[in-house]
């Protein structure tokens, strides 16, 4: 029952935490060893995005990834299969859709879905709490100085000089 001292075993008035666990970025960034070579392509050009973005891919994700990757390889033998082979015609001559048409369906389901919890559309990143990258140099240092209105110290390109 909400509200009942003790049931929960919080104290009075006591917050949870509001910051999130620290994880670690990704630290084998190679590609499982059960992905085919379709997959592992897929998982070499995703990787090198995913881990671009600080904090965005971490070990805990190397699952997920590699159900997308596994999906995509499917979605793919899939669609070179199928053709444009949508219908089939049974031995009685009666037509019917292609078994390929659902398999690639249920991959192409299976790579929304852990697309979605990786961050690989906009709407899923627009709920994702990330930290900009660091400005590649001094001169985008500058202008991330000035959009963010702070101000602008020179003596920290003295020692990069």
């Amino acid at each position: 029952m909400p509200g009942k001292a003790g049931r929960s075993g919080r104290q009075k008035g006591a917050a949870p935490s509001a910051s999130p666990p620290s994880l670690e970025p990704m630290s084998d960034l190679s590609p499982p060893v059960w992905l085919n070579d379709v997959a592992r392509d897929k998982w070499l050009e995703c990787i090198d995005i995913l881990t671009a973005v600080p904090g965005l891919a971490t070990d805990l994700d190397r699952g997920i990834l590699g159900q997308y990757c596994e999906a995509y390889a499917e979605f793919m033998a899939a669609s070179d299969q199928l053709g444009t082979d949508y219908v089939v015609t049974s031995r009685a001559g009666a037509p019917y859709q292609n078994p390929l048409l659902g398999v690639k369906n249920k991959a192409l389901d299976r790579m929304l879905r852990a697309g979605d919890r990786l961050g690989m559309n906009p709407q899923s990143r627009s709920s994702m709490k990330l930290t900009p990258a660091p400005p590649a140099n001094a001169e985008m240092d500058r202008f991330a100085a000035i959009f963010k209105m702070r101000v602008y110290d020179p003596r920290k390109d003295e020692g990069a000089a």
